[in-house]
């Protein structure tokens, strides 16, 4: 299966927005969560490749948000 603009945008959509609620750091029950909000989104969670992408959008939202958390605690430091 190959995903539209619309499915990445949902995808995307999510991802951020999971990431930006767990902080950077989950479970695999959280996981097993999204999986299903993206279900009830419309997205097709059971195709490895959908799967795969949205794995793939949480690992860099993860190490973005990682990012932005330590240079935010070096702007703290007095």
């Amino acid at each position: 299966m190959t995903t539209d603009k619309t499915e990445f945008k949902k995808m995307r959509t999510l991802a951020e927005t999971f990431v930006d609620s767990h902080r950077g750091r989950w479970e695999h029950d959280d996981w097993e969560k999204l999986l299903a909000n993206a279900r009830k989104a419309g997205l097709d969670v059971d195709d490895n490749e959908v799967r795969r992408k949205l794995g793939d959008l949480l690992e860099r939202g993860k190490r973005n948000f990682g990012s932005i958390a330590r240079n935010d605690a070096k702007r703290e430091l007095p």
